[in-house]
């Protein structure tokens, strides 16, 4: 896990504040903010109608990510392209890098990717971050 900064900490304090819902880890990036948060706060997190992200992004002044924690890297890259179903996944190594191919149905390709490919850039920073893969790729089936 990255050591995370007072700024970063403040973040999840506000975060915590608004919403009641505790980060576990917050990414700072300077076109938005992505909260880690544990399952059973999601909801907490979101807010009914995603009025808790609305306020957030109002606080924090840039749009805001509420991504799902998982204690298994299955279920947390599983998470990263919801709506999309993962059917596999794949570690490959070469030259010591690791790379992580996540497969799902040709028809989901572009929700996995999701707009303006958003989703894969999260889960190819989040990879590295957590698991240390160098590359997430989506890769199709059927």
């Amino acid at each position: 896990m990255t050591k995370l900064s007072m700024e970063d900490i403040q973040k999840m304090n506000a975060m915590e504040q608004i919403t009641g819902a505790k980060a576990q880890d917050v990414v700072d990036l300077p076109d938005r903010i992505i909260f880690i948060v544990p399952k059973q706060d999601l909801g907490k997190a979101i807010g009914k109608g995603g009025s808790n992200v609305s306020r957030l992004k109002q606080g924090l002044g840039k749009p805001v990510e509420i991504v799902e924690a998982a204690d298994e890297e299955k279920a947390f890259f599983a998470a990263l392209f919801k709506p999309a179903v993962v059917d596999d996944y794949s570690v490959n190594e070469n030259d010591g890098k690791r790379s992580l191919d996540v497969r799902v149905q040709n028809k989901e390709r572009g929700i996995a990717i999701g707009r303006n490919g958003e989703k894969i850039k999260r889960a190819k920073l989040l990879g590295k971050r957590y698991y240390g893969y160098e590359d997430v790729r989506i890769v199709t089936r059927g």
